[in-house]
């Protein structure tokens, strides 16, 4: 029996952007007209909402000065598995474990209900994501330079890391601010550039 083959043109990656260039106060879209989260920062913490459902909180960053700071997702099953709307706090160190991969390049391995996803450090303001399993196919690509051109998407997700979404503009905030504050610290002990 023959069996023929079919080519299906793959789904493009969705590129995503951001509506300014401040860690403040943004809004994420993929077309100008839909906005798809908002990111609202306070003195001590950064709240990543769905702009599609109101009233749904993604994450909260909490910032701490002496502890380390943490993490909380409002609508995910506690640990405790009494069920979701229970904010389950975890420390950020945790949540996005900093490592490396045997050839010393670093990483961050990030824990989703889709398994373990792996935060590649290509350079020093782009990341790419892949899945655990296979570190060949990058599931998203992220730039997390401070000032990006408007017409320079943040970060770009493939069809295969669409239902990771979520975890993905939480994890690229979390790298985006880590990347201001190293370069806050850069400023403060060597200078300006």
């Amino acid at each position: 029996m023959d069996s023929e083959l079919t080519l299906v043109n793959p789904t493009p990656p969705t590129p995503y952007f951001l509506s300014s260039t401040s860690l403040k106060d943004e809004v994420i879209y993929a077309n100008p007209t839909i906005p798809l989260y908002k990111i609202t920062t306070e003195v001590r913490h950064i709240t990543v909402s769905d702009t599609a459902t109101p009233g749904r909180t993604i994450a909260i960053l909490h910032r701490r000065d002496l502890l380390p700071d943490t993490i909380s997702f409002p609508q995910r099953h506690s640990d405790s598995g009494k069920g979701r709307g229970i904010a389950t706090h975890v420390g950020l160190h945790r949540w996005l474990k900093r490592s490396k991969m045997p050839d010393g390049t670093p990483t961050y391995a990030l824990h989703t209900d889709f398994g373990k996803y792996v935060w590649k450090v290509v350079s020093r303001y782009r990341q790419q994501v892949f899945a655990d399993y296979d570190l060949q196919t990058p599931v998203a690509s992220c730039h997390l330079r401070q000032s990006l051109p408007p017409d320079k998407p943040a970060f770009v997700v493939a069809f295969a890391g669409e239902p990771l979404r979520d975890d993905i503009v939480v994890a690229y905030f979390v790298q985006r601010y880590r990347a201001a504050m190293e370069n806050k610290a850069l400023e403060l002990f060597v200078g300006p550039a």
